[in-house]
């Protein structure tokens, strides 16, 4: 369905950015999801990425963040997820783990969920 909806909608849909920073406006979105991306490459982009790419969903996201898969390419649950759960700067946020009902590639049927209050 993505796939169909990109090559209708791509250009007036789908806005590319480069990571960790975006044009966007604070809180303009609702919900915010970072899928096939963050946790993947944990050995090509480091923590200080990821954090910083976090930090700036959060500031452009009003209610939730959903990062997808949880996992890096080996299908091994990515080092920076913990490290992010006990981050200080994340504490004030929700942040869980859900399973989902599909396996992106193998052990990736997880996301992280982050509630904003």
């Amino acid at each position: 369905m993505f796939i169909e909806d990109f090559k209708g909608q791509g250009t007036e849909r789908y806005v590319p950015v480069e990571y960790p920073l975006t044009n966007f406006r604070d809180n303009q979105f609702t919900v915010s999801l970072v899928s096939g991306f963050l946790f993947l490459y944990e050995d090509m982009l480091d923590y200080d990425f990821h954090k910083k790419t976090i930090l700036e969903t959060l500031r452009i996201t009003s209610r939730e963040i959903r990062i997808f898969p949880i996992v890096n390419l080996k299908g091994e649950e990515s080092s920076f997820v913990e490290h992010l759960i006990c981050d200080r700067d994340f504490e004030r946020f929700q942040i869980s783990i859900k399973k989902v009902d599909y396996e992106f590639m193998k052990n990736a049927n997880e996301m992280l969920v982050i509630r904003i209050d």
